[in-house]
């Protein structure tokens, strides 16, 4: 059994150390004592050409990108060991459409990144910027064009895995070239190629490769590691598609032939071009806004809509709720919410109209610990935007009385996914998203902790609502659950 274990790992090291000849380490310093340098992770394009991203360059309104300083390619030679080489910057060159959709998507965001610059901005000219380097030919890329032959397009929910080195050259010779996984969150904006995805990266992992975990063929870039907002760990990261690096690539630079080799030039000619994934997220989850805040909601029947109470805190009954729907935008208004919303953090709205073709909601019949699950809701950067779904598993449940009460899940939930669905992995509603945790004695939140209400402990409840137009049946069971409920001091609300 030991043999056997032990050839799989192997295999498994063998497998991946193929696709980690892609990857490299790019080391830039400005003074000879390397006082002043910075570094991060690269692509190789072809045996001479490097891409890097535009992390590693200074920028300045008058002068634009400084290239100046010495620039090394950090590899892993034949035997083993790293290898610096000496690299040229050929050509950089900023992505237009992706510095439209980063500064619209910071400029309406409360998130702090951790890539600011000494004003507490983030460098937007950096993040869509990139950089061709030249070395001397390498045998070490050998499975490097393989790799950029296959190149698709991210798609929301796809599994996906990273080669890059956590914290660059400062730690290279333990960190090099490692994996992590995750899944693509969302679509931010389909025109420039920008996703953010369940990723939880470091600083020294911009320019890691992003991989198709099912195929292995790649996807995209990570450019930027979204890791810090305010007392909130996020744990995501923004990516671009490849195809829209070599698209602009392709659009700023007037003679390739003088930017990369003929082989490079016939391999990105050659890379297919897909559409960008637009799919929507379950046709149930709505988006709601309140006042100036928003907030998820699931469609439960053709008229009603159930979110989290504390979703509508300061707001009472008769209150105007707007909900963004697949099927389009539309007014509601508070119809119920609940009074103690630590035991039954429930609200629901009623809609001027009914939704056509619209059955009263069914949810999953089982949920056991260990199952896989997957979060739907409007967090982080979304309003106005599309969900974000996140994947994880049931690490626990708890109970409240004869009730399945709360499910506690692995999935990253964030701020404005309150209200929104925890389903499983054929799409069956378990739960909904009602909090993530948060340490009062840190003052600290953590997002990868998502606990959400059981949808099955309100199935009758919604039946009766649907049928009779009557909330006792909610009533009724949040008196119950609060004399089975004990508070949990970790719990937060987003």
């Amino acid at each position: 059994m030991n043999f056997r274990l032990r050839s799989v790992k192997r295999m498994l090291s063998r497998d991946l150390s193929g696709y980690e000849a892609t990857c490299v380490i790019i080391h830039h310093t400005n003074s000879p004592d390397e006082q002043d340098s910075t570094s991060c992770s690269a692509i190789f394009l072809s045996p001479t050409h490097i891409l890097a991203p535009g992390c590693l360059l200074n920028f300045d309104d008058q002068n634009g990108f400084n290239a100046n300083g010495n620039f090394e390619v950090i590899i892993k030679n034949n035997s083993g060991n790293l290898e610096r080489l000496k690299a040229d910057v050929v050509t950089s060159w900023k992505c237009h459409p992706l510095f439209k959709s980063l500064n619209d998507l910071f400029s309406t965001s409360s998130i702090t990144p951790n890539s600011v610059d000494d004003s507490g901005v983030v460098d937007i000219n950096s993040l869509s910027t990139f950089i061709i380097l030249k070395i001397a030919p390498c045998c070490h890329c050998h499975n490097t064009l393989k790799c950029i032959n296959s190149i698709e397009d991210p798609r929301t929910g796809a599994e996906v895995m990273v080669c890059s080195t956590p914290f660059g050259s400062n730690y290279s010779d333990s960190f090099f070239n490692s994996w992590i996984a995750g899944s693509v969150s969302k679509c931010v904006e389909a025109e420039c190629g920008l996703y953010l995805c369940d990723l939880t990266c470091v600083p020294g992992m911009q320019g890691g490769v992003v991989f198709l975990r099912k195929s292995m063929t790649i996807v995209g870039m990570v450019i930027h590691p979204v890791i810090w907002r305010p007392d909130e760990c996020t744990g995501l990261s923004l990516i671009v598609s490849f195809t829209t690096i070599i698209s602009s690539l392709q659009l700023s630079c007037s003679d390739l032939n003088k930017t990369l080799s003929p082989t490079s030039l016939k391999t990105l000619s050659n890379v297919n071009f897909a559409s960008p994934d637009t799919r929507s997220p379950c046709f149930r989850l709505v988006r709601l806004k309140v006042g100036a805040t928003w907030g998820s909601g699931i469609i439960i029947s053709p008229l009603y809509i159930l979110t989290c109470a504390h979703v509508l805190d300061g707001h009472h009954h008769s209150t105007v709720v707007w909900v963004k729907a697949y099927q389009g935008d539309f007014r509601a208004t508070v119809a119920y919410k609940s009074s103690n919303k630590d035991s039954f953090d429930v609200a629901v709205l009623r809609l001027d109209a009914k939704l056509p073709n619209m059955k009263v909601i069914s949810p999953a019949l089982t949920t056991k610990v260990g199952m896989e699950v997957i979060a739907q809701g409007f967090g982080i950067f979304e309003q106005g935007r599309s969900a974000i779904i996140t994947k994880g598993i049931v690490m626990n449940l708890s109970l409240s009385g004869k009730y399945l009460h709360t499910i506690i899940t692995s999935c990253k939930v964030h701020s404005g996914s309150s209200g929104g669905l925890f389903l499983d992995t054929s799409g069956g509603m378990i739960g909904m998203i009602t909090s993530n945790v948060y340490d009062q004695i840190n003052k600290l939140g953590y997002t990868h902790i998502g606990m959400g209400l059981s949808l099955d402990i309100m199935h009758s409840q919604i039946k009766l609502l649907d049928k009779e137009d009557n909330f006792s049946g909610f009533s009724a069971l949040e008196t119950e659950l609060t004399k089975n409920h004990e508070n949990c001091f970790m719990k937060s609300k987003l």
